[in-house]
């Protein structure tokens, strides 16, 4: 399920020890949006798993949607409750279970989304409020001069890591001539006036949402770049002492990306 993107809680991942176990379980049932029951003889019989379904399945019948999959492990019955529901067996072969597992959250997912299309906007604002603010230009440097560390001397590093930041500043400014900041703030301004007039949909909504965070990313990136490319400027007008200015970079381009992520990564929140 991890391989497939999805997010999965799971007590022996999430529980450590000091952790008050039914406040973290019952934690993790209210955020979960579905909970996968894996029934067999003997969890059947288990008052924990039955106090752990019923809840969730409370949640299911209050907002009218599927939040409990069931899926058996061994010739057992459904709880009662449950009986009415289609089940997937994961004998005698799990992997083929596992798969319609997904399946059918990707489903059950989609038909949420097409009940409560602002469903998909939250997800999506929330996960960029959440996520980290990373300075792809600054790291893919960072990247380069750490393949090259064990390879190349210092002062050829040094001339790569000058052409592969002018090659990510050149390409974020021809991104910026062929969409200028100001289309974005245009674009943004307008479905902006749409949202408080009530003219926009939940995509246009999603929309807004993405070209801010474009364009704040983008003139980030151009201003780290540009100060990047002066360090580089400097370093290489000096002959002498290469594996010192290689260390130097190392040290300014870590500042860099440090203030970058504390600076934009404020800003986002």
């Amino acid at each position: 399920m991890r391989e497939a993107n999805v997010e999965v809680w799971l007590d022996q991942w999430k529980i450590v020890a000091g952790d008050e176990i039914s406040r973290e379980v019952e934690k993790g049932l209210k955020d979960a949006d579905y909970l996968i029951l894996m029934l067999s003889e003997h969890s059947s019989k288990s008052g924990w798993v039955e106090r752990e379904w019923r809840s969730k399945f409370q949640q299911e019948i209050e907002a009218q949607e599927v939040s409990v999959l069931c899926v058996r492990l061994d010739e057992c019955e459904l709880p009662h409750l449950l009986s009415g529901k289609l089940y997937i067996d994961a004998f005698p072969e799990l992997g083929a279970a596992a798969g319609v597992v997904i399946k059918s959250l990707v489903t059950h997912h989609r038909r949420r989304l097409e009940k409560n299309p602002m469903l998909h906007v939250a997800e999506v604002a929330e996960r960029l409020a959440e996520q980290k603010f990373s300075p792809r230009p600054l790291t893919a440097i960072r990247d380069l001069e750490s393949e090259l560390g064990a390879q190349l001397p210092a002062d050829d590093i040094i001339r790569l890591m000058k052409v592969e930041s002018e090659f990510q500043l050149t390409r974020l400014r021809k991104w910026r001539e062929d969409s200028p900041d100001e289309e974005f703030e245009k674009a943004i301004e307008e479905k902006e006036r749409n949202r408080k007039t009530g003219k926009s949909d939940a995509f246009d909504a999603l929309g807004e949402i993405k070209m801010i965070h474009t364009l704040n990313q983008r003139r980030a990136w151009i201003e780290y770049l540009e100060k990047w490319e002066s360090v580089m400027n400097f370093c290489v007008s000096v002959d002498e002492k290469p594996d010192l200015l290689l260390q130097y970079l190392r040290y300014r381009l870590e500042l860099l990306i440090r203030e970058f992520v504390e600076t934009h990564g404020r800003e986002q929140q």
